[in-house]
């Protein structure tokens, strides 16, 4: 699986590891934190300029999938624009929907590319399989299902409580906010593979094993790390994830006389840590304005300190592997590895991390979590099985009627009828034998029949036996009609007694005064 070159530095792409899809769609949360109780009573109206913003990209989306459905169809991947398009229309309901259901306190800036908060998105799009593309829709049926059903239990009565607590206390339980970020990342998961971003089927609603292996990039390649600045916590990374060891301070190892991309010399101290007399990677000169000024007790590229951004996390943005940041030679912008970093996602000096701990991306939830997700899942089943009931009973109510509607709407309709039938003497005389005359006259008949025996068809009915007598008259109707039309087609006076005999006209035109008879008094029944 190849990574798609989408080309702009929004979008999230990690390395292809040996284990698991290389193309999953992986998301980040932050843990919980304390949220503002009056943003939080008011989060639905503050919510409405996204929502009618992501209504109007949902439009543009659903056209530029259905382009790509194409393109995928003869080349096997996504067009790089088009698919950076879709790619930022899931980072900005991602946003949306953490910031609506309560997963975070901070506000979702209005952009498609990526941005420092505390939903982050990772998709690293590759080659598509065109069998699986054409039928695309087929297979995400059963996924839909599932998401509709967790969706559906989260927006009801369980973000309402959820409401409350939050509320109330200021800030989610963890058990809670893990249960609502797994099922918001499964819905992006889905949304996701719908468009065509990925060949992964979603999976994962329950969470990470903890011991499961997978596909999750290191910390410090284009994604969030724990602890960046604001979260009072330094980023720990093993030696071999995107961080030299000790004794080897290059990241391309340059030759002992040479800075070297992103690290000092071999006698520097780490890498992107140059010593007090030499600059490192966009470190400044002793002259130059202070952007992150060398000083021998500061740290390295991922070493502990007291505001370092990781390559990629929250904190400043950096150009790296799909991190957005001013252009700049080599995989970082001008700032360097390790430049003064922003407040991140909250105030400097509290404690906010990522609820995948070391591994962002990875979400394993507690069994009070998955016991609630469990919860949401019923939930969603008994409030669609209710609303499917809903829906019929609508539909039953809306199709009964009274005894008095239903005669109202059986004498119009034979009045029709009745206006064509009592005229069919007089004008059959008026034809003095001659038999086209007399096969425009059956003509009528057989139209006005028809047209009754439609509206007797489009009739309700209060009950069954009423059904049963109007159902009778309909036949009887339809074969008087079909009866007329023959004998409209008549060419001699012979053939047309011939079908008068053969058809039984005139014993069907007594049981049909009959069966409508019947009709009237079933009607007029209490």
């Amino acid at each position: 699986m190849t990574d798609m070159p989408l080309g702009s530095p929004g979008t999230l792409r990690g390395p292809a590891g040996p284990a698991g899809p290389s193309d999953e769609i992986l998301v980040a949360f932050a843990e919980p934190a304390e949220q503002n109780r009056l943003t939080v009573l008011v989060r639905i109206i503050l919510a409405i300029p996204h929502l009618i913003v992501l209504w109007a990209l949902g439009i543009a989306a659903q056209v530029v999938v259905i382009i790509c459905w194409f393109a995928a169809l003869f080349m096997g991947r996504l067009p790089a624009s088009l698919g950076e398009f879709l790619v930022g229309y899931l980072r900005w309901a991602s946003r949306f929907y953490g910031y609506l259901f309560l997963l975070t306190d901070k506000y979702p800036p209005f952009e498609l590319g990526d941005a420092e908060y505390p939903v982050r998105v990772l998709v690293r799009p590759g080659r598509l399989n065109r069998l699986a593309v054409f039928f695309r829709l087929i297979l995400a049926i059963p996924a839909y299902i599932l998401a509709a059903l967790v969706l559906y239990g989260m927006e009801t009565l369980v973000m309402f409580v959820t409401w409350l607590i939050v509320l109330i206390a200021g800030h989610m339980p963890r058990s809670l906010h893990e249960a609502i970020a797994a099922g918001t990342r499964y819905h992006i998961r889905f949304y996701g593979y719908l468009f065509l971003l990925t060949g992964t089927y979603p999976w994962g609603l329950f969470g990470d094993q903890p011991d499961q292996p997978g596909n999750f990039p290191p910390p410090g390649y284009g994604q969030p790390v724990p602890g960046p600045a604001g979260f009072g916590e330094a980023p720990t990374v093993p030696p071999g994830s995107g961080q030299p060891a000790p004794v080897q301070p290059g990241y391309g190892q340059p030759a002992p006389v040479q800075p070297g991309y992103g690290q000092p010399a071999p006698a520097q101290p780490g890498y992107g840590q140059p010593a007090a007399v030499q600059p490192g990677f966009a470190q400044p000169a002793p002259g130059q304005p202070e952007y992150a000024p060398p000083a021998p007790a500061q740290p390295g590229y991922g070493q502990p300190g007291p505001q370092p951004a990781a390559y990629g996390g929250p904190g400043a943005e950096l150009a790296g592997s799909g991190q957005p940041g001013d252009p700049g030679p080599g995989y970082a912008a001008a700032g360097g590895y390790a430049p003064p970093a922003a407040a991140g996602y909250a105030p400097p000096g509290q404690p906010v991390r990522w609820l995948g701990g070391d591994q962002p991306w990875r979400l394993v939830l507690s069994s009070t979590a998955k016991r609630l997700l469990a919860v949401f899942l019923a939930l969603g089943v008994v409030l669609f099985a209710g609303y499917l009931v809903g829906i019929i009973a609508a539909t039953n109510s809306n199709s009964t009627v009274s005894r008095a509607e239903a005669a109202f709407s059986v004498e119009t309709s034979y009045s029709q009828l009745s206006s064509t039938l009592s005229g069919f003497d007089s004008k059959v005389s008026g034809c003095q034998g001659r038999l086209s005359c007399v096969n425009k006259v059956d003509a009528q008949m057989s139209g006005a029949f028809g047209s009754f025996a439609q509206d007797m068809g489009n009739t309700a009915m209060p009950d069954a036996g009423s059904s049963a007598a109007a159902a009778r008259v309909q036949a009887d109707a339809a074969q008087a009609g079909r009866d007329f039309s023959k004998l409209s087609t008549a060419s001699s006076v012979g053939q047309y007694q011939q079908i008068v005999v053969s058809t039984g006209l005139e014993p069907l035109l007594h049981k049909f005064d009959a069966d409508y008879h019947d009709l009237g008094v079933a009607l007029e029944q209490p």
